[in-house]
């Protein structure tokens, strides 16, 4: 990361005998790494349009929109108390009290759920692809969508995900790189829930499919997927715009995830 790399620097000039660093910075330890963590929020909630999030009670991430990633932000790694509020409020949707952030790792905070049960789901992003392959996990953030198989090409397309619940974030698998149209069905009856554009998933990058909003008429937030990047900055994403949805049936039940 970039403020460890210039300080292990600084430390090598100061053995070879050359005052390039300044003594009065705290920052500067000369022959010990500063261990950093990168947290990235995504903002997947419903019924909370912007959210703010607090590092050891100081504000880290501002007004975030729903569907929007913060990108990764550079924190000193160890435990840490992460709060979420509406943006602007101090009433406390999520807290993770002493949550461990590991050294020289991504981590990401999806904020799911409704006002009446949101909850945190916390990941461990990879963020080092291999420069000819592609890596895709795919993240049930839509609370009323019952549990679903993701499918790539059609309804009958091979599924690349099986029996994802609402609040799941799946491992990683790989994909050759080129366009990929996604389509999500019903686990239980192979249903079709909704197809999507066509995604381009390109060699070299990772990536976090997510499908969120909800499928419920007249909701603030539609039912859409976005395409989050995880290597990088962390804060790119493509939109896919639905083809073909359809809403649920009388009686049908979302998942509960786990």
């Amino acid at each position: 990361m970039k403020k460890t790399i210039i300080m292990l620097a600084c430390a090598g000039i100061l053995v070879a005998g050359a005052l390039g660093c300044d003594d009065d910075d705290d920052d500067d330890i000369v022959g010990e790494e500063v261990l950093e963590s990168e947290l990235r929020v995504i903002h997947t909630g419903v019924g909370v349009p912007q959210v703010d999030v607090y590092l050891d009670d100081t504000l880290l991430i501002e007004a975030l929109d729903h569907g929007e990633s913060s990108g990764y932000e550079i924190v000193p790694s160890g435990a840490h108390t992460i709060e979420v509020t509406p943006a602007g409020s101090t009433d406390t949707m999520i807290t993770l009290d002493e949550h461990g952030l590991e050294p020289q790792a991504g981590t990401t905070l999806f904020i799911m759920g409704s006002p009446a049960d949101f909850r945190p789901v916390v990941t461990i992003d990879s963020q080092d692809p291999a420069a000819d392959k592609a890596f895709v996990r795919f993240v049930h953030a839509a609370p009323d969508v019952p549990a679903v198989d993701v499918r790539t090409g059609s309804e009958g397309g091979a599924p690349v995900f099986e029996g994802v619940s609402f609040g799941v974030v799946t491992e990683y698998t790989e994909l050759r790189p080129g366009g990929y149209i996604f389509v999500i069905t019903d686990s239980e009856n192979a249903a079709p829930v909704a197809a999507f554009e066509e995604a381009e998933i390109e060699a070299g990058n990772v990536y976090s499919f997510t499908a969120l909003g909800t499928l419920t008429p007249g909701d603030e937030h539609d039912f859409m997927a976005r395409v989050y990047v995880d290597n990088d900055g962390g804060d790119a994403f493509a939109e896919l715009v639905p083809e073909m949805l359809q809403q649920p049936q009388a009686g049908d039940s979302a998942g509960t995830g786990e």
